[in-house]
């Protein structure tokens, strides 16, 4: 499966008092790119409802590389770092590129998620059903 992708555009909420992207803003995209995704594949709020099944985060953190203002386009990408056998366990990453200078893309910033699935009932880990766990192995390959 190839690395999923979306574009984007800064918002003027999305900015700081520097006129650059303020660093929360990039998690809210890093977000919004994993449920497009998840959206894309079958699996959007209501079939997570259905399963009885949500995710939680143990740890979010970015590093900064390069400034993303106003003026700028980006590239925010998806990828599976790490995924434990069951898949209860997941580190996520999420790249945001600028367009290419010198015939390569920048890489302004990473937003690394790790997290669990939970049982929304019981409220203890839970392993994703077998169709999410291939979608999320197959992104690791």
């Amino acid at each position: 499966m190839s690395l999923f992708q979306m574009q984007f555009q800064p918002r003027w909420s999305d900015l700081d008092p520097n006129q650059h992207v303020r660093h929360s803003a990039y998690n809210d995209f890093a977000t919004q790119v994993r449920f497009t995704f998840l959206q894309e594949h079958g699996f959007s709020q209501g079939r997570f409802m259905e399963l009885g099944i949500g995710a939680v985060l143990f740890r979010e953190e970015t590093t900064f590389r390069k400034e993303i203002g106003m003026s700028d386009s980006f590239t925010v990408d998806f990828e599976v770092v790490e995924l434990s056998k069951t898949g209860k366990r997941w580190k996520f990453a999420h790249n945001f590129w600028l367009p290419k200078e010198s015939g390569k893309d920048i890489k302004a910033a990473t937003v690394s998620v790790e997290g669990s699935w939970i049982n929304l009932s019981t409220r203890k880990f839970a392993s994703p059903p077998t169709e999410l766990l291939n979608l999320f192995q197959n992104l690791t390959q």
